[in-house]
């Protein structure tokens, strides 16, 4: 349940004209590493992934919010589109099954209370992707109401989890080794400092489709995730991949490679164009390529960008220590106009 105390400052400060955050930004992800370990007697998935939030961000506004604090009215909610390179593609979203919505409810559900609420979404991160577009609103959503509402942090943890697999992380982001279905989070101290390529030629994974395709049965063996968290977290510390070893893994590679073989292809333009590491992100259909030297990046996004519908350079967002190569560069997107800078931290688009 909800600290009323909390509310009523909040409600309080917001009557009397005190500025309250209405705006979040909604940060994408990676999965520089993911392994899919078995099938749970729930339906659900066990995984060792290690995730990492980058540069590329959709915005969030909570435009209005009309609470019943009696918990027994319906729960209403509105998502208005306002722009961004996926805005047309949100706009077809049935608003029941945004996970927008979906964090509304369950939010609502720990909490005790119902009400109408109405966002205003400028959605640039691809759909589909791999990037944790839906989930990373769904958990901007949770912070902006837990701010008011201050839950309980094992209270937000459950509507979280409730709402999907990747928001958990979405909610702190930078870096984390996530475990069970994506709800046991070990957040790492450290940074990288790699230049980072995102090519999207469209296809759209469907996340169920592809564990259906891997057939993970009750009963596969488990990794040494012990060994395994060692390196990463000293890897991250170091903010050198190099000492991953044969880590940077994706389970879901071979299985999507083999159906939508454009996408092997894809990394391995990547690679040839100098990436130091290249993989798929999550489920796909996004390839990541990490690179070292910032002007081979910018040279990739060139000799890709006839590849893909979409081509862009960014970084990594969640650094808690400085990490080199930095600076500014642009982004590369046929189709793309020039007149949204804030679709990145790291890129302008061009």
């Amino acid at each position: 349940m909800i600290d009323k105390k909390s509310v009523f400052i909040n409600l309080v400060a917001e009557y009397y004209g005190a500025p309250l955050e209405q705006e979040e930004r909604a940060y994408a992800k990676i999965n520089l590493h993911l392994e899919i370990l078995n099938k749970r007697n729930d339906g659900f998935h066990n995984i060792f992934s290690l995730m990492a939030q980058v540069g590329l961000f959709d915005i969030l506004k909570l435009k209005s919010i009309d609470i019943d604090s009696s918990g027994l009215s319906e729960i209403s909610v509105d998502v208005i589109i306002t722009g961004g390179d996926f805005g047309g593609f949100a706009a077809g979203i049935d608003i029941e099954e945004n996970l927008i919505t979906k964090a509304v409810r369950n939010f609502c559900k720990e909490a005790g209370i119902s009400g109408s609420f109405v966002f205003l979404l400028e959605k640039n991160i691809p759909a589909g992707a791999g990037l944790g577009g839906g989930s990373s609103n769904a958990a901007a959503v949770l912070r902006m109401l837990n701010r008011r509402f201050a839950l309980p942090p094992e209270s937000l943890l459950r509507a979280a989890s409730m709402t999907g697999a990747d928001v958990p992380f979405l909610l702190e982001g930078g870096y984390a080794i996530c475990e069970g279905t994506g709800d046991i989070i070990e957040s790492l101290k450290g940074g990288l400092g790699y230049a980072i390529v995102l090519v999207n030629n469209g296809i759209h994974i469907n996340t169920g489709e592809a564990y259906l395709l891997l057939d993970r049965g009750t009963d596969f063996s488990k990794p040494d995730v012990g060994s395994m968290k060692d390196v990463i977290r000293e890897f991250i510390r170091a903010g050198d991949l190099s000492k991953a070893g044969n880590l940077l893994v994706n389970d879901f590679e071979p299985v999507v490679f083999e159906r939508h073989p454009v996408l092997r292809g894809i990394k391995r333009k990547m690679l040839d164009a100098g990436a130091d590491f290249a993989f798929m992100s999550g489920s796909g259909s996004t390839i990541a390529g990490l690179f070292a030297d910032r002007e081979k990046a910018l040279s990739a996004c060139e000799s890709l960008k006839n590849e893909a519908d979409y081509v862009a350079l960014t970084g990594f967002s969640g650094n808690t220590i400085e990490a080199s190569p930095s600076g500014k560069a642009p982004g590369f997107g046929p189709g793309i106009p020039g007149s949204n800078p804030g679709a990145s931290d790291d890129f302008f688009r061009g």
